[in-house]
């Protein structure tokens, strides 16, 4: 009878980490509830209620602050994609100065 509650017990203490183990999983319902937030900050905005609004911030940064454990989401990964659209940007501006425009992009 101990042992059944024991195993019991462990699988009621060990059921939520169970859900958190597919990261991919993980960082979806980040962002899921990142936009809900978002759209709730907006819109206490809209009526005007700071209180509100600094709750929302509030919890929007802590959610931002565990988005950068997935993948494409930290610093580094956030640099160097924008690294790679100014880097594209910059071959377009090339491109056309040195075709004098006559090149299409």
């Amino acid at each position: 009878m101990r042992i059944a509650l024991v195993v019991a017990v462990a699988l009621i203490a060990l059921a939520p980490a169970a859900g958190w183990a597919n990261p991919q999983a993980r960082c979806q319902h980040i962002q899921l509830q990142i936009a809900h937030f978002e759209a709730q900050a907006e819109r206490a905005d809209q009526l005007g209620s700071d209180v509100w609004e600094d709750r929302f911030k509030d919890h929007l940064a802590d959610l931002k602050s565990q988005r950068k454990a997935c993948p494409g989401f930290s610093d580094s990964e956030i640099a160097a994609q924008q690294m790679r659209e100014l880097l594209k940007l910059a071959a377009r501006g090339a491109l056309m100065f040195f075709t004098m425009g006559m090149a299409p992009y």
